[in-house]
């Protein structure tokens, strides 16, 4: 396994002995399986002599999960519990509000919220200044994210009426984002367990990341979470997902939904 995690570290400049172990392992003999490989010395043989195979691994291990408007009761939440106070703000229209989208994957979850955050303002009809940063490690995943370009099977959580509003029919099967909602967004290739974070954030969403985390990679990670929100800043969290150390540094938005707080 460390043969593996160094091969993926030096081709990748990302380090998975940060990652839970138990869900390495379970990559690798997914990997394994997928490859018809009982022998862990000859698959990593195979991976020394075929980068394809060891993207497939190194993407497998990222476990890019995503979906448009991914846990309806979480987003639900979020639209009543948090985007109103931030959008409709007495100061909100002077100063740009700030959102960052921590494995934004190929981009669903960017895309839902810069949705949900312009469908408040059209209702409300108020004009505010909107920036999303939307980082990953996966460059690959990124550049699909900054294309836009879904199918329909992919918008089946999309009403029409988003999808009428917000994406542009290429042909039967396919959409794109519009460009006016994609000007709002900068994607970026990072890695929060070493690069510096975007600052002065109001909304940081990381859903569904820490919980593949050894306790130090969490704790590392959720200071530099709290560092780059805004005083009365919020930060959005899957459901397994506790701010363990940092809990008293924050405070629940909703006893029913424990994924979001300020």
């Amino acid at each position: 396994i460390g043969d593996i995690i160094a091969m993926l570290r030096e081709k990748y400049h990302i380090d998975f002995g940060l990652y839970k172990s138990g869900t390495i392992i379970r990559r690798i003999e997914r990997r394994m399986s997928l490859k018809q490989y009982s022998d862990i010395f000859r698959y990593i043989e195979l991976l020394a002599q075929d980068e394809g195979e060891l993207n497939a691994l190194y993407k497998d291990l990222l476990i890019g999960v995503t979906s448009f408007f991914r846990d309806p009761e979480a987003f639900s939440a979020l639209e009543e519990l948090i985007l109103p106070g931030l959008l409709l703000r007495d100061d909100s229209e002077d100063e740009e509000v700030r959102v960052w989208v921590v494995g934004c994957a190929t981009g669903e979850e960017v895309y839902s919220l810069a949705i949900s955050c312009c469908e408040i303002l059209r209702i409300k009809r108020k004009e505010v200044s909107l920036k999303f940063f939307a980082t990953d490690v996966h460059r690959e995943s990124l550049n699909v994210a900054a294309q836009g370009i879904y199918n329909r099977d992919s918008m089946a959580t999309v009403s029409p009426e988003l999808v009428e509003r917000w994406f542009e029919r290429i042909d039967d099967n396919n959409y794109q984002i519009n460009q006016e909602l994609r000007r709002m967004i900068v994607f970026a290739e990072h890695d929060v367990l070493k690069d510096p974070p975007f600052t002065k954030i109001d909304l940081l969403t990381c859903r569904n990341l820490l919980i593949y985390m050894r306790p130090e990679a969490q704790k590392k990670i959720l200071s530099l979470f709290h560092f780059a929100l805004r005083k009365q800043g919020n930060l959005f969290l899957g459901p397994s997902e506790t701010l363990a150390e940092l809990e008293q540094e924050f405070e629940h938005k909703s006893h029913e939904f424990k994924d979001i707080a300020e």
